[in-house]
């Protein structure tokens, strides 16, 4: 069963399942207000009944306790998160370790991996959303040419804060954990801190520059507060 409901001067349809959550999907593609922005702004609201708030770049997932949807939507009908253009711009250090998936990117692009990397080192790449894990971040503004699908087949592990690409994005991995993206290097410092509230300290909107550094470069900056890196803010 589906529904409407005005929410920040846009209409969004609401199709509930079980009676325990329910995903909202707009009905206008122009948003001044990202939907991983809006649904964070939803959840800080604190609203009275509602547990949880996820949302990708197209829908956001409420979770509610039970009874509490009708109590949830009311709050939402026809409020407005106010939403402010905060751009923070950083410079992250990136060694593009000899891994066995750049045979996969080069094979796929049709590119070497030197001109893979300055394609890569060209772009500014905002931060689309956060998941699937913690601290997983995607990463738009990857060039059409690098755009390369997820493997058929995962891979077993990942390291830690490794760069990777599938499909459309760029992907950075907190966890070491199950692939199905290709890694094609490795970044010296931690975006998620489970000590803070929020734990990732990039947002929606955040955009990141790559700079190469060497192996040597890599381990001396190992353990690197991101903040070191931040390079405007705007």
């Amino acid at each position: 069963m589906s529904r409407s409901l005005r929410l920040n001067d846009m209409n969004f349809e609401i199709s509930t399942y079980a009676e325990e959550f329910a995903l909202l999907r707009p009905g206008e593609t122009a948003s001044a207000a990202p939907l991983p922005w809006l649904g964070r702004a939803i959840l800080e609201a604190n609203l009275a009944g509602l547990q949880d708030v996820i949302a990708t770049e197209g829908e956001i997932c409420l979770i509610w306790a039970r009874g509490q949807k009708e109590a949830v939507l009311s709050q939402l009908e026809d409020r407005s998160f106010g939403w402010t253009s905060h751009v923070r711009t950083w410079s992250l250090p990136v060694w593009f370790e000899p891994h066995d998936d750049w045979k996969l990117v080069c094979k796929a692009t049709g590119l070497s991996r030197e001109q893979v990397i300055s394609q890569l080192l060209d772009g500014r790449y905002p931060v689309a959303m956060l998941g699937f894990l913690p601290g997983f971040v995607y990463l738009h503004g990857l060039d059409e040419s690098l755009h390369v699908a997820r493997k058929a087949t995962p891979t077993t592990q990942i390291k830690e804060r490794t760069l990777a690409i599938g499909g459309k994005y760029l992907g950075l991995y907190s966890l070491p954990t199950p692939a199905g993206w290709h890694a094609i290097g490795r970044v010296p410092v931690s975006v998620l801190d489970m000590n803070r509230i929020p734990p990732v300290c990039l947002s929606p909107g955040d955009v990141l520059q790559l700079k190469q550094v060497n192996e040597r470069e890599y381990e001396q900056l190992l353990g690197s507060s991101l903040e070191t890196f931040q390079e405007s803010d705007e």
